[in-house]
């Protein structure tokens, strides 16, 4: 057997259908952010192609419903931008499920949402924070019983609620909705 080239070696590996996937693969991710956005690409990244699906990773369930809305025009826009042929990539799967896969974790998209979170009247806050328990179902029980009650329906609310509106959102909303409100 007579040893091969390099040069003979790496055109063979090029032509192999997987290392065309990994070559696609890298340059839709080297160019995500141009083609999508930087509001998108901070909230959602390519980290595979698997059956001619790219799969996307996304920061939560609420990106990955919007971009699936997008996906056709995505997919068109890709293909146009990176020449990338209709049979290597048929179509794009946003996930949720792809998350640790991710290299950078999006942050809240601003100082500003972190403060208007922190100060948010449905935040618990440490101090009411459940015990973590193996049992989700102890552990709403454990914080229902910590809540104060809502005076108008008497479930469990949060302070900062009963603060801001003297009753819960749900009985808030109520009152906002009726016509008398």
């Amino acid at each position: 057997m007579q040893p091969r080239s390099l040069e003979q070696l790496l055109r063979q590996l090029q032509q192999d259908p997987r290392w065309q996937q990994d070559r696609t693969l890298r340059q839709i991710q080297q160019r995500w952010s141009g083609l999508v956005g930087p509001a998108i690409a901070a909230q959602a990244e390519p980290v595979a192609i698997q059956r001619q699906t790219l799969q996307v990773a996304v920061s939560s369930g609420a990106w990955a419903q919007t971009l699936s809305f997008e996906r056709l025009r995505l997919l068109q826009r890709l293909r146009q931008e990176l020449k990338i042929k209709p049979q290597e990539i048929k179509d794009i799967r946003f996930s949720t499920a792809y998350r640790d896969r991710r290299t950078v974790t999006a942050p809240l998209e601003s100082d500003r949402q972190q403060q208007s979170w922190q100060a948010h009247p449905c935040r618990l806050g440490k101090t009411l924070s459940p015990a973590i328990a193996s049992d989700p179902l102890q552990r709403r029980r454990d914080l229902s019983r910590r809540l104060p009650r809502c005076p108008r329906c008497g479930i469990p609310t949060p302070p900062g609620e009963l603060q801001r509106w003297r009753c819960c959102a749900l009985c808030i909303r109520q009152q906002w909705s009726s016509p008398t409100g």
